[in-house]
């Protein structure tokens, strides 16, 4: 975030919103999470309606593409493809890990579940929000929540529950 600042000398938010959020047709403002000194800290959370962030999730679905226009690059999505398929487990030992089913990935902001032979991927936000983007059922799930903890359980349950309604919706 710093270093995209520093190159085009645009605060995150203008960034994010002029390359990223208007070009998929984001109905509402984001809200991104700052540190203690104010800064943009996207990585902690970056807070959206179901229905905006159901848009972003359909463009990830499309690699990229938001009617016809490229918001995001096509090779990211190639990148994240393939690790969804040959990508490192994370090490149990890992803090990211400590949350995640036994087998997960990471990549690029994207928790890939174990198991994955649909390419799979999920952004999660705190307290069980999640988008969650299955490319080979067309599918693109979103969920608010509201746990009071993050717990492996449920992470697991949550995965599970998102891929048991891919499948069905693509029956």
């Amino acid at each position: 975030v710093l270093a995209a600042q520093a190159v085009t000398e645009e605060r995150f938010a203008d960034l994010f919103s002029a390359r990223i959020w208007i070009k998929f047709g984001a109905e509402h403002d984001a809200c991104v999470r700052c540190d203690a000194v104010g800064e943009a800290v996207p990585s902690f959370g970056i807070m959206a309606t179901a229905r905006d962030v159901g848009r972003w999730g359909q463009m990830c679905l499309q690699r990229g593409s938001w009617n016809g226009t490229h918001v995001v690059p096509t090779a990211f999505f190639d990148d994240l493809e393939q690790f969804t398929l040959n990508g490192p487990h994370l090490p149990p030992e890992s803090g990211a890990g400590t949350l995640q089913p036994e087998g997960t990935r990471y990549r690029s902001y994207f928790w890939i579940p174990p198991n994955n032979g649909d390419r799979a991927y999920c952004a999660h936000g705190g307290m069980g929000r999640i988008c969650y983007i299955n490319p080979k059922r067309n599918v693109v799930i979103v969920m608010l929540c509201s746990w009071p903890e993050h717990t492996l359980e449920m992470v697991s349950s949550q995965w599970d529950g998102c891929l048991e309604i891919a499948k069905y919706l693509s029956i």
